[in-house]
């Protein structure tokens, strides 16, 4: 759709071509339609007729708003011009929209499979052209309709998308130029490999895209109402496409010549269309824009950045802001024990360029699925609507990521391979709102073997003189056992469930340390509270709450109370065990502010402040 200067032919259609039809907006197999007649829909909005762009010879079939003959929202012969005004069109023995030339040479048809004897076009006031069997006039039941074939506009009740039993893809083409109908350079069509995404592309080059349907909504873009439209996206059996319904006003929604997806909406009492919206709002929409495993924060400055874990593929282009060239990972993924992932908040997820699909799996089953395929970089839930019944896995390079700043939309997060040197640590919720690593990872490895568990001790063993993980029977009488290796097991356990340092902790409800704190929340069963906020978006309930009561049983006050190591890892290891409920802590007594003032010296040795490498089992 394009506006432009017009040679426009709108007298009515005389009375004896239409003699045998009450009304302006039906053609009938005995009437014909020249170029100096129209057709106008019931309601007066739409009109069908020919015209010829200013300063040009060609001549084309379209439909424009009656009031705006220089919006034209639908061209018939886009790919074939009539070279002269001598253009006709009919409806032949089969039933079928045929536009002739001077020489009666056919430049286009409706081309319909089924033929109808009694057939008759109509002119919708919604825009649509269809065809009909007379006796069904009124009805749906359509033989043919432009809405099935767009051009360059979408108009509201058209299907955007595809109607898979017929093979029909519904997309949109783009004018040549600005006086010139023809088909365009750009294309924006809904894509439905794997899962539905929009697309704009300049020939085969991809220039935008709207990010894949996470069943909710389109990752890049919310499909949401407006104060003009009221929007659907449907997924049926035979049918994919997008629809929307205008709320009382014309609006049209149109790729320009130069690949612009705009909203048009004329408002009540106003005789001038006002732009609504543009989709490709700023150079983060661009596609691509910062190159492989980059991600594009308009809010920042330079507005590319790489990947947590990823380092700019060349400097020198970066450094004068060629993105082009994207990232690559500062440590190659080895496939090695101790990998996790990074989750990278509220972006338009990358593209699908290889990637898997899996219809109904859980997050913990989609991080897992992931582990164990050493080709697997990054996955993503999906169905945010709450069953979390999908799992979205990427392979090699991640293009096209978006840092999203709409409010009140749900947004998208996808979570990184990364090997273990580059996972680093969790900062504690009283420092940062933020975490910069998947702490569940952490979880994950006292939940794999036993040589981590030992590699944990005697990281503790080091720093035997910090109280914070010292044993109450080493604390005041001096007595070591394998059971105050246990303890400081148990200290650290809540220590990485919780994000914080036992000693450290601070509550303004009480003066206790970590573990009261973790005791009293387990009194109220509120021990989900204890969890890092990091934790929130990809948690396993049952391993969180298996090592807050696994960490409690390991920091029960008396010695004999507290398991043994080999029992701590059966614990870890075997879900279907039911534990013993944990009695009091050691050290349950409310510290004074004066405590609570007072730095210990000394170094700790807490998940917050070492780089853990597993050694081999002992």
């Amino acid at each position: 759709m394009e506006t432009f200067p017009f040679i426009l032919f709108c007298s009515l259609i005389s009375f004896s071509l239409l003699e045998s039809s009450s009304a302006v907006d039906t053609l009938t197999p005995n009437q014909s339609l020249i170029s100096s007649a129209t057709l106008v829909s019931s309601g007066q909005t739409f009109v069908l007729g020919f015209f010829s762009p200013n300063g040009s010879q060609s001549w084309f079939l379209g439909i424009w708003y009656k009031s705006y003959p220089e919006i034209v929202v639908w061209v018939a012969n886009r790919e074939k011009p009539i070279q002269d005004s001598n253009g006709t069109l009919i409806i032949n023995s089969r039933g079928n929209l045929v536009l002739l030339n001077g020489s009666n040479s056919i430049i286009w048809s409706s081309n319909s499979s089924k033929s109808v004897q009694n057939s008759v076009a109509q002119l919708l006031d919604s825009g649509n052209l269809v065809l009909t069997d007379k006796s069904n006039m009124g009805t749906e039941n359509y033989t043919w309709q432009s809405f099935d074939y767009p051009s360059d506009t979408l108009l509201a009740g058209m299907k955007f998308g595809w109607d898979l039993n017929l093979g029909l893809d519904r997309y949109l083409t783009s004018w040549k130029d600005a006086s010139d109908p023809s088909p365009g350079d750009f294309t924006y069509r809904l894509d439905i490999g794997g899962l539905p995404q929009f697309s704009l592309r300049r020939g085969s080059e991809k220039k935008y895209r709207s990010g894949p349907w996470n069943g909710v909504q389109f990752s890049g873009s919310g499909i949401q109402s407006t104060a003009v439209t009221i929007s659907s996206f449907v997924i049926e059996p035979d049918e994919v496409y997008y629809i929307y319904e205008a709320k009382g006003v014309l609006t049209r929604f149109m790729v320009n010549d130069t690949g612009l997806l705009q909203r048009f909406v004329l408002n009540k009492g106003s005789s001038k269309w006002a732009l609504m919206y543009t989709l490709q709002n700023d150079l983060c929409d661009n596609y691509g824009h910062c190159g492989v495993n980059g991600i594009c924060k308009i809010n920042k400055a330079p507005i590319c950045e790489c990947l947590q874990g990823f380092v700019p593929k060349s400097q020198n282009e970066w450094g004068i802001f060629d993105w082009s060239s994207g990232c690559v990972r500062r440590i190659p993924l080895d496939c090695q024990k101790g990998e996790g992932f990074i989750k990278v908040k509220n972006v338009k997820l990358p593209d699908l360029l290889k990637f898997r699909l899996h219809t109904n799996m859980k997050t913990k089953e989609c991080r897992a699925e992931c582990l164990k395929n050493c080709s697997c970089t990054a996955y993503s839930t999906l169905d945010s609507s709450g069953s979390g019944s999908g799992c979205l896995m990427w392979f090699d390079v991640l293009l096209d990521i978006r840092e999203l700043a709409q409010e009140n939309v749900q947004q998208d997060s996808i979570y990184v391979r990364m090997p273990a040197s580059e996972l680093g640590t969790c900062r504690s919720r009283s420092q940062s709102k933020e975490c910069t690593c998947d702490h569940s990872s952490c979880i994950s490895s006292l939940w794999d073997a036993f040589p981590e568990l030992v590699m944990l001790v005697d990281i503790l063993e080091e720093g035997k003189e910090n109280n914070g993980y010292m044993s109450p029977e080493y604390a005041i009488d001096g007595k070591f056992s394998v059971k105050s290796d246990v303890f400081s097991l148990g200290v650290l356990l809540l220590e990485i469930v919780s994000g914080q340092k036992n000693r450290k902790f601070h509550h303004s409800d009480h003066h206790h340390t970590l573990l009261g704190h973790a005791w009293l929340l387990w009194k109220e069963d509120k021990a989900l509270e204890l969890m890092d906020s990091c934790l929130e978006d990809s948690y396993d309930q049952f391993q969180v709450l298996r090592c807050i009561q696994v960490g409690l049983l390991c920091v029960q006050k008396l010695p004999e109370d507290r398991p043994a190591m080999p029992a701590v890892v059966f614990m870890l290891g075997n879900e279907g065990v039911t534990l013993p409920q944990p009695k009091q802590p050691g050290f349950f007594v409310e510290r004074s502010s004066a405590d609570l003032d007072t730095s210990t010296e000394g170094t700790y040795y807490t998940l917050n402040d070492i780089t853990i490498t597993l050694p081999e089992a002992r």
